[in-house]
């Protein structure tokens, strides 16, 4: 049975949303509004990869209220990253993901997000997060490891599931 978390609370000293929700927000305010982000924001904002500071914002209906929700990531010099995802609560902002990882990406599908992470042993996970009406929650993370052996596919990739939660769930 499945551990029951308390919903999320609003960040203090964060921007009240305005009529267009998120979207009238400056992301880098809310970023710092978080304690969790804070410590990823030090180097100021970077248009390309490769540099250290906090990435464009995004705006993405992740929740499926019709409603954008903004996604912030940061990157440090070490090559590690942060990533947030904010949403209005009532009146209030609030983080409904954080993650960290080398060579973090993340990309959409329909309402989810996907974030891809280089791990230091040579793979990349996948980790799937999908709304639960509180939070983004993990329903796939996959490992895939470059080798070569008879349990490769035609490209050397074998891939590996590691459950989260008891087992890995379809959306």
């Amino acid at each position: 049975m499945g551990r029951q978390e308390p919903a999320p609370t609003p960040l203090k000293n964060a921007p009240a949303p305005g009529p267009d929700g998120l979207l009238g927000v400056d992301p880098a305010q809310v970023a710092r509004a978080c304690p969790r982000m804070r410590p990823y924001l030090g180097r100021g904002s970077i248009q390309e990869p490769g540099r250290a500071g906090m990435r464009p914002p995004v705006h993405r209906d992740l929740t499926g209220d019709g409603r954008p929700e903004l996604i912030v990531a940061a990157d440090t010099a070490t090559g590690r990253s942060a990533l947030s995802v904010y949403a209005v609560a009532g009146d209030s902002i609030v983080s409904v993901l954080f993650t960290i990882g080398r060579q973090l990406a993340a990309e959409t599908i329909g309402n989810d997000l996907l974030v891809r992470i280089a791990a230091d042993d040579g793979s990349e996970q996948a980790v799937r997060y999908h709304w639960d009406g509180h939070r983004m929650t993990v329903v796939n993370d996959e490992r895939r490891f470059r080798k070569s052996g008879p349990d490769c596919d035609a490209e050397g990739t074998g891939a590996a599931r590691h459950p989260t939660d008891g087992g890995v769930k379809s959306p």
